[in-house]
């Protein structure tokens, strides 16, 4: 099956072996059966023990967790050891699930302490993209829908936070901050220069943690999803196709000042335009398609066209 489509994934996908109760794991080659645990403890478990292997010498560790994702896109929700129960309401234990990412992330920073690498270490904790929309939540006194495969507030404003007691001034807040900038952090804070041969879209926020200057390295972020393209500075978005939102006050994006004449929109909306002209056009990914929105996007566009 080449599971290149929507139907056929769906079907290969109910197949897959466990990731969280009773896991499967594939450790160098070799598969890997779990009975009677849960995954994202196996997976904390391989983390602690590079840190023991590695605690003598610099490293990087790149530790994607298991949570908060569901066990397949059909199934979004599974019990937690904390909260073994499944006969709950999915948005009660989606919360469970995040409370249990939270501890094992507390537990992963008392284990850089009790190996003594807590001070000379950086650890950032990036999220995902936003929840599924069914699941709601409260922000600031207001009710905040689940923006999973959107470009609203909800679906692409994430988490992004660096600790470090010693080296990181706490209590600040980097207004932009992108994916592709983390590259070129690492980079400048382990002392590996760039390739001079290329050049990151991301740009480098080392000195901003390290507190050696206030200025935010970035003016605007970019997102896009399919065709869709859009532009963020810190208060303003733009659409690749003109609709133009005040993302501070209007989250949601209820209400669109693409025609508006006011001149801080004008001038904010001319800035961000020019941005999105810069840009490179779209390519073909690749790869093979493997996502189900990919799979949904692409049949809707074909069948737009005639295909």
């Amino acid at each position: 099956m080449k599971r290149e489509d929507a139907a056929e994934t769906t079907a290969y996908i109910q197949n897959i072996e466990s990731r969280y109760w009773d896991p499967v794991f594939i450790r160098n080659g070799k598969r890997e059966e779990h009975p009677g645990k849960f995954g994202p403890d196996v997976t904390q478990e391989f983390a602690f023990e590079f840190l023991k292997k590695n605690q003598d010498k610099p490293f990087m560790l790149y530790y994607p967790m298991v949570l908060t994702h569901g066990a397949t896109f059909t199934l979004p929700v599974v019990p937690t050891p904390d909260h073994p129960g499944t006969d709950r309401p999915h948005e009660e234990m989606f919360a469970n699930m995040l409370r249990y990412a939270d501890k094992q992330i507390g537990q992963f920073a008392d284990e850089l302490e009790r190996l003594g690498l807590r001070e000379n270490t950086i650890l950032f904790v990036p999220s995902d993209n936003g929840t599924e929309k069914s699941f709601h939540a409260k922000r600031n006194g207001r009710s905040v829908t689940g923006g999973l495969y959107s470009l609203v507030e909800a679906g692409s404003d994430v988490v992004l936070l660096a600790n470090n007691p010693k080296l990181i001034p706490a209590g600040r807040t980097l207004s932009l901050a992108d994916f592709t900038d983390l590259y070129p952090t690492f980079c400048e804070l382990a002392a590996v220069p760039l390739d001079p041969k290329y050049t990151p879209d991301g740009r480098s926020f080392a000195k901003y943690l390290l507190g050696e200057t206030k200025t935010a390295p970035r003016e605007w972020i970019l997102n896009e999803y399919h065709e869709t393209r859009v532009v963020r500075d810190t208060q303003f978005k733009l659409y690749n196709d003109g609709h133009f939102f005040d993302a501070n006050a209007d989250a949601e994006e209820l209400h669109d000042f693409a025609n508006s004449t006011d001149s801080a929109h004008l001038a904010a909306k001319a800035k961000l335009q020019r941005v999105l002209d810069s840009l490179p056009p779209d390519v073909e990914p690749p790869f093979h398609l493997r996502s189900q929105s990919g799979f949904k996007l692409r049949t809707e566009a074909r069948a737009k066209a005639g295909k």
